[in-house]
């Protein structure tokens, strides 16, 4: 049967504690491989992390076994063969949170487009513009905004790094304020939702 994004997964890490997770995207009949999302402990007593980290970094407590069977919820068990070192991968970056502006809260989204990312939107000109900026003094090349441009084609590579190092913090923090005005706006309609529901039934 199909799998919906956001279905429950359980199953069990190496030292045989429960591991719960939820499947990362829609899924047909008969799909071999599926994405799942941990769920993290609210006190961080069990993590996967892996990636891209330092050997003395990896800690795969809250991994699934690489071998074993999950529950999907509605569906059954499955038997899975994994690999925490190759498949463990982080599904979100920061970069992600710009190029995913444009649907996540503007176009495809209950209440869009958001009023404060809109501001943005209407300055600079371009959905990704906290993307664009960082590329563009990675790369010496200029921005090519609606307003407030910046030009790196002046400094070489060591000054390029220095102005990346100087605003990489508030661009990041400018960044995660984006997802979480999208958050204090997307649950709050959530909610309202799930409300209305509630008084037909």
């Amino acid at each position: 049967n199909p799998v919906n994004k956001g279905t429950s997964v359980i199953g069990e890490s190496a030292d045989g504690a429960w591991v719960y997770g939820s499947v990362m995207a829609d899924y047909e009949s008969n799909t071999r491989d599926i994405k799942v999302q941990y769920t993290v402990d609210a006190d961080n007593s069990r993590v996967c992390y892996v990636g891209g980290l330092p050997s003395d970094k990896v800690d795969t407590s809250g991994c699934l076994k690489e071998v074993g069977s999950i529950t999907i919820s509605g569906q059954g068990a499955f038997n899975y063969q994994a690999n925490n070192q190759g498949y463990n991968k982080n599904a979100r970056t920061i970069q992600g949170f710009s190029t995913a502006a444009q649907s996540k809260m503007y176009e495809d989204c209950p209440g869009c487009p958001y009023k404060d990312f809109k501001q943005y939107y209407d300055y600079y000109g371009e959905f990704d513009y906290a993307n664009k900026w960082i590329l563009a003094a990675a790369q010496g090349s200029s921005t090519s905004f609606k307003n407030g441009n910046a030009d790196f084609t002046s400094y070489d590579f060591i000054g390029r790094g220095g102005k990346m190092i100087d605003c990489l913090r508030p661009v990041a923090i400018l960044f995660h304020a984006m997802c979480y005005s999208r958050k204090c706006v997307f649950f709050p309609i959530q909610i309202q939702r799930h409300s209305r529901r509630e008084l037909l039934t």
